[in-house]
């Protein structure tokens, strides 16, 4: 099983292990990284059903996003037939499944990883709001009065995409606000707005109530990062802007094909003919909802200064779909349908590459860490120890071993009606993973239980390390 079961994915299952077990509902999500701003509980509430029918299996919540997000293609392929062709859907869909970026993203059993789903949705909900209006005499279609439906629909995956993801995507809010200004024609009666608009709040009010509940930490914590102080998360320099552009270059890159720029930046010139032909209508509106984010974000210094490329995640899909029209316009081109079928054939070549590595490397790696090494390492705890108690203790590069937490709570008493000890016993096991970055803190926490527990056993599985230690008997003092 090669699933990433790390430090998030411990602490979301362990808080949906409460919920469903201890009745204990809440009312905010996994941490932004920025300190006193959550994001909502959705994800955690999205994954329950895959948690409750899986009996707690990490692999059934994985598998049940995987089937959200395959659903996500679907609606990707409605997006490039209505901006362009069918042909361009096709393109589309294969580029966002096929991309070996895209495809790690959405096996992340993480609360990015249904943005995937989400923004096509809103998206495809914005396009439809561009469906032209029934001619003079003409009956009405259905469509022709589900306008107010997909401002709904809008508003709803705004709210969701916040809570999945706050970086990039509260900056669709700002675009929103352009599109209405520049295109008239999708404003929403005085009436849908209001209902939109409480569709939307709907969506905050777990975090309200939190933040009511705790004495405005969330409101203290969003104001800190826009004032000019120390504490500003914005930086308003050439160098930022030149530092976050180069950034924003590779990011796309790699969802097409790795290192090799220059092919995004010849897709940007492909992009200038399809925008002064007849499909500029509806692929003109995508762009903007595309480019106002990556706008907003090119002074945010990020957290702790660290900006990461998943918080692009919700631009991803939408890149990818501007770039199948692209390719789509010049695959019917006469003379240059061959310039995009370069494209796709490299793109092909080396996302087929880097999927089949990965896939192929297995679990046993020396640095390989995922659900099956893991599961591995603790079936051998338990077999060492057979029916004797035991006690675990845990190293890993997080500090906090969730994974483990969770794993030992879970698959333990499943497999073996078993959980270690709470309390102090002879048999002890060592379980720790490897980390390269700091290999003498590893080697020291090593040495420093060999100072009370000697050992019996050894293995190691992939990157995970475990030993059958015995505790030493304490010296009594004179």
């Amino acid at each position: 099983m090669l699933l990433r079961f790390y430090y998030d994915q411990g602490r979301d299952a362990i808080v949906i292990h409460d919920i469903i077990h201890k009745l204990r509902p809440v009312l905010v999500g996994p941490t932004t990284g920025l300190a006193g701003i959550m994001r909502g509980p959705a994800f955690y509430y999205l994954l329950l059903p895959a948690y409750l029918v899986g009996r707690g299996d990490p692999v059934i919540a994985a598998v049940w996003l995987q089937l959200l997000n395959t659903f996500g293609l679907f609606v990707i392929f409605l997006i490039g037939k209505k901006i362009h062709s069918p042909l361009a859907g096709i393109v589309a869909a294969f580029l966002v499944g096929f991309s070996q970026h895209i495809v790690d993203l959405s096996r992340w059993l993480s609360n990015p990883s249904p943005i995937l789903t989400s923004v096509p949705i809103m998206v495809y909900a914005l396009l439809r709001l561009f469906d032209p209006p029934p001619a003079m005499g003409e009956k009405p279609t259905p469509a022709a009065g589900q306008r107010g439906v997909w401002w709904y629909i809008i508003a709803l995956m705004l709210g969701l995409n916040l809570q999945f993801e706050i970086a990039s995507e509260f900056w669709f809010l700002p675009a929103f606000v352009l599109l209405l200004l520049l295109y008239p024609q999708i404003r929403p009666a005085k009436k849908t707005f209001a209902i939109a608009s409480l569709i939307f709040l709907s969506t905050l009010i777990p975090q309200i109530v939190f933040d009511l509940r705790h004495g405005g930490i969330m409101r203290l914590a969003i104001l800190k990062q826009f004032t000019s102080g120390d504490q500003s998360s914005f930086t308003f320099t050439l160098e930022q802007f030149i530092s976050r552009s180069s950034f924003y270059l590779n990011s796309f890159t790699t969802l097409f094909v790795p290192k090799r720029p220059e092919l995004i930046i010849s897709l940007l010139a492909l992009l200038i003919p399809v925008l002064i032909s007849t499909h500029r209508r509806l692929l003109t509106p995508v762009i903007i909802l595309f480019a106002a984010p990556l706008f907003f974000l090119l002074p945010y210094s990020g957290n702790q200064g660290n900006f990461y490329s998943y918080y692009l995640i919700g631009l991803f899909p939408i890149f990818l779909i501007i770039v199948a029209v692209v390719l789509a316009h010049f695959l019917t081109h006469r003379y240059l349908f061959f310039i995009p079928l370069i494209l796709i054939f490299l793109f092909t070549r080396i996302n087929l590459y880097l999927m089949t590595s990965f896939l192929s490397a297995g679990v046993d790696g020396p640095e390989h860490i995922s659900l099956g090494n893991q599961l591995q390492a603790i079936d051998w705890i338990y077999q060492q120890a057979g029916d004797t108690p035991f006690n675990v203790d845990i190293y890993v590069p997080p500090v906090i071993p969730y994974s483990y937490d969770y794993l030992f709570s879970w698959y333990g008493p499943k497999q073996y009606r078993q959980t270690p000890a709470t309390d102090t016993r002879d048999l002890l096991f060592t379980l720790s993973e490897v980390d390269p970055p700091n290999v003498p803190r590893h080697q020291a926490w090593l040495d420093d239980r060999s100072r009370f527990a000697e050992a019996r056993a050894y293995a190691r599985f992939g990157g995970v390390w475990v030993e059958k230690r015995i505790r030493k008997p304490v010296k009594s003092k004179p």
